[in-house]
């Protein structure tokens, strides 16, 4: 049995939750919110972790392009070279 306040009311609100009621739905609302974060977080461990991955796919990639071009630089002047003199070209 629920105890009149001096208003006259019994203590609950507009919607007619008592104050147990009421407590129960912001544990309920506060546990749910727990849970998003929660998978907010894994999600974004995720997105980090893609990101580490391409960024060393991306490294990779260019360390093979510098190396391909250094090799170009050296090599294709010697082969056009070789070519020549083997053609007997000036």
């Amino acid at each position: 049995m629920n105890v009149s306040t001096r208003d006259g009311r019994d203590g609950r609100d507009k919607r007619g939750n008592t104050p147990t009621e009421n407590r129960l739905s912001v544990a309920l609302i506060l546990n749910d919110l727990a849970y998003i974060k929660e998978k907010i977080d894994l999600m974004c461990k995720a997105g980090v972790d893609q990101d580490t991955r391409l960024t060393k796919v991306e490294r990779l990639a260019w360390a093979v392009t510098v190396a391909v071009g250094a090799l170009g630089a050296v090599f294709i002047p010697i082969a056009v070279a070789a070519i020549k003199k083997w053609l007997e070209l000036p």
